[in-house]
């Protein structure tokens, strides 16, 4: 069975935090003294593909967090990819390569 006809769901461990400010530039410095916050608002996903590994922190675009709403584990990652082209014009080819980076990245699971 193809990815495209199962359902994708988020990961178990993995919270979405807005920001006015881009804090990446500061935590990339490792030094709450030296780094500096650049132009938001942002959007970070923070997820922990697995217990004995560190926290990822990734910035997603609106895009990217309308179809990780999507994967709720409710409906084929072929029947959300119809849904939001139909809704939000987004190319359904486009948000299935999307569901598959975020599978690889273990961002979803299915």
């Amino acid at each position: 069975m193809t990815t495209c006809r199962r359902p994708a769901r988020r990961g178990p461990c993995q919270v979405l935090v807005e920001l006015d400010v881009d804090l990446r530039p500061w935590i990339a410095s490792g030094d709450p003294s030296r780094g500096e916050v650049g132009p938001g608002p942002i959007t970070l996903l923070v997820h922990m593909p697995a217990l004995e590994e560190r926290p990822q922190i990734k910035a997603i675009s609106d895009g990217v967090r309308v179809v990780l709403e999507g994967c709720d584990g409710g409906r084929t990652v072929d029947d959300l990819a119809t849904a939001l082209e139909a809704e939000y014009d987004l190319p359904a080819a486009g948000v299935r390569q999307l569901v598959r980076m975020l599978l690889d990245e273990r961002i979803l699971c299915t």
